[in-house]
């Protein structure tokens, strides 16, 4: 098993997890509409189990990895509009950053 595939398989479930984690806590905190807080737990669910697909070389990781990045991305869109009334440029601007390298490595770790 190649490294980068580790290692892409691992910083994509601490993504998965993080994200899990916020999902969690509005939950709990109640910020948010309760169904984005339960669709943001569900696809860090769904980042964790294509980061272990993804070492697996299961064929359909990539597309778990895409539907659960863009999942996250639309409901911190809705999120930061729920909360503060608009969104927050940089926040979706770095999340994007972390998206497209996470999705590179894969695809990368794929190749190899």
């Amino acid at each position: 098993m190649q490294p980068l595939t580790i290692i892409s398989g691992a910083i994509t479930c601490i993504y998965g997890i993080l994200n899990a984690s916020a999902g969690l806590s509005q939950l709990k905190a109640k910020k948010i509409q309760p169904w984005s807080a339960r669709l943001m737990l569900g696809s860090g669910f769904l980042l964790i189990i294509s980061g272990v697909i993804l070492v697996l070389k299961v064929p359909f990781a990539l597309l778990l990895l895409v539907i659960g990045l863009i999942t996250i991305h639309l409901l911190t869109i809705n999120n930061g509009l729920h909360i503060y009334g608009r969104i927050n440029p940089r926040h979706h601007l770095l999340r994007f950053v972390a998206s497209v390298i996470l999705l590179g490595l894969a695809i990368l770790s794929w190749r190899s």
